[in-house]
């Protein structure tokens, strides 16, 4: 969770959002190239962490003696196969 108000998990600073009421359109980057709008925008950061996160962390995993030797025989990745099976065995995408 947030370390404080304005914080991500690392502590990193947020910018606070603005009171819609207080901004000024005409005062805007794009003003000059024609109509300015207000929009809401709303980010959901931890679904954008998770889709973010390609940092590689090491599992140690238990197999069977003969199991891990028929793979090296096969020339599997096994950690790719470990992946491959997780995303769809929970159904899930990068």
């Amino acid at each position: 969770m947030f370390k404080k108000k304005g914080e991500n998990k690392n502590g990193e600073s947020v910018p606070m959002a603005s009171n819609i009421e207080n901004i000024d359109i005409t005062k805007g980057m794009f003003t000059e190239d024609g109509k300015s709008f207000i929009s809401y925008v709303d980010v959901d950061f931890n679904e954008y962490r998770r889709k973010m996160d390609n940092k590689v962390v090491r599992t140690n995993v238990t197999l069977p003696n003969w199991l891990k030797q028929k793979a090296d025989k096969e020339g599997m990745n096994l950690s790719k196969t470990l992946q491959e099976a997780l995303i769809s065995k929970m159904g899930v995408s990068r």
